[in-house]
């Protein structure tokens, strides 16, 4: 779950919500979403996919900024995650 509220964090501040509420929703969301509920049964997996969507919101949010060193440091880190997930599905 701290995964999941890192990554509602990363995501809170490249949408720019400014609304504590509408933060709260989001992560909520996030966290009840059935998705996420599902991955939790197979919990052997679950800590690996997790962080994949936290190196995934870290890269959307590096991406959204403005200087060109976030940017290109944002897609280096979407390709180590999506080697990170190919890794995980050749592991099982």
């Amino acid at each position: 779950i701290i995964y999941i509220s890192l990554a509602a964090v990363f995501i809170i501040r490249c949408l720019d919500i400014n609304s504590m509420f509408l933060s709260f929703l989001a992560g909520m969301v996030l966290v009840v979403y059935p998705t996420v509920t599902k991955t939790f049964n197979f919990m052997y997996a679950a800590d690996a996919y997790f962080l994949a969507m936290l190196l995934s919101a870290v890269a959307a949010w590096m991406i959204t900024k403005q200087n060109w060193f976030f940017r290109i440091g944002g897609g280096y880190y979407l390709e180590f995650r999506l080697e990170f997930i190919r890794h995980i599905s050749l592991l099982h």
